[in-house]
């Protein structure tokens, strides 16, 4: 079994690896970049190259960019999106803190940047060219994101098979049931990429 290394928000599920691959949310990492000031991934099209099939996984904000990325072209056979919000703006109006992290990981203490970043992040309008397989899981005791604006990931996206799970007692990434939530994802990403032929 490889290892993942641990690092924040995105994980890379390629068609042949037997555990997801843990991405930064910022700068490179074997050839993908996620590039802040654009709000988009590039490097994408390189893993066609070497997968024939690929899922993307992100928690937190890594959820609402891994929607993105999934919405953004047909890169991606499958993407789960959890404790995401489609309208990510909404954990700076209610932990303005954060939007001091957000603007950290742009490499500036300029609030105001983060915030307009967060706001260019809404995922309102591009949500329905999200097309492939989408797994959305939420907490209910998520106090960074709303339910509504998870729940809108789900509801606005253009994916035919799409599925939304939410844990009542759950928190944010839903981290107390790490264990149920990664054998749940394994399981929905296996099927999906296992569709047209397996994985390869």
């Amino acid at each position: 079994m490889s290892k993942a290394n641990r690092c924040s928000g995105l994980r890379f599920v390629p068609g042949s690896a037997p555990v997801p691959i843990t991405l930064p949310l910022t700068f490179l990492v074997d050839g993908w970049s996620c590039e802040w000031s654009q709000c988009r991934l590039t490097g994408i099209s390189r893993t066609r190259w070497r997968f024939a099939r690929a899922g993307i996984w992100g928690n937190s904000l890594g959820g609402t960019l891994a929607a993105l990325a999934a919405a953004t072209g047909t890169f991606f056979d499958a993407v789960c999106a959890n404790s995401g919000s489609a309208q990510p703006s909404e954990a700076g109006e209610r932990f303005p803190r954060f939007l001091d992290k957000i603007a950290a990981m742009m490499g500036t203490a300029d609030r105001a940047r983060g915030t307009d970043m967060l706001a260019r992040l809404d995922l309102s309008e591009r949500l329905p060219d999200l097309s492939c397989p989408l797994l959305v899981l939420h907490g209910g005791n998520d106090t960074l994101f709303s339910q509504q604006n998870v729940r809108k990931i789900h509801d606005l996206a253009g994916s035919r098979d799409r599925t939304m799970l939410v844990w009542d007692d759950g928190e944010h990434c839903l981290y107390s049931y790490a264990a149920e939530r990664n054998a749940i994802v394994a399981g929905w990403f296996r099927t999906r990429l296992e569709r047209e032929g397996g994985l390869q």
